[in-house]
């Protein structure tokens, strides 16, 4: 065979669950632990970029349940974070979170306001390069607490 696999050569993945009393908290948590993933200082992120992020559920999603529209939003909501990152080199921390909801009653869409800035070598001690949310173990669930969400990113 020309090709061959390797078994635990490397470690590409970092998963966390974050907590929240409510939707729009456990939001800004998942939000905040994938900047501490990327950050070794994230408390040197100062707020002097705002970005408006929205984020509507498409026609097909129409009819996932509210736990399946709120896992959708949270995926779509971590990875525009990561796209700034990307994309204009911002570092974003998750400041206001709310949910709009259709004639039914059922989440369809997610406005955020996030605060940040580009990232400046000198002051952000990148810790590691976060490439994706993945969905594998994804998933947000409704706890006697509040809610929970668990996420693995690719790193």
């Amino acid at each position: 065979m020309p090709y061959r696999y390797f078994e635990g050569i490397t470690t590409a993945d970092v998963a966390f669950e974050a907590s929240g009393a409510t939707l729009e908290e456990v939001f800004r948590m998942s939000a905040e632990a994938v900047l501490h993933v990327m950050l070794s200082n994230p408390d040197a992120l100062r707020p002097e970029v705002r970005k408006s992020i929205f984020i509507e559920l498409g026609v097909v999603d129409a009819a996932l349940r509210p736990i399946e529209a709120a896992q959708s939003l949270l995926h779509d909501f971590l990875e525009k974070l990561l796209y700034f990152k990307d994309a204009e080199n911002l570092l974003l921390r998750a400041s206001e979170i709310k949910f709009r909801q259709d004639s039914r009653g059922r989440l369809d869409a997610l406005e955020a306001v996030c605060l940040g800035e580009v990232m400046d070598p000198s002051r952000h001690f990148l810790e590691t390069d976060v490439k994706a949310i993945t969905h594998h173990h994804f998933g947000i669930a409704q706890t006697a607490e509040g809610w929970t969400a668990r996420v693995v990113i690719d790193v």
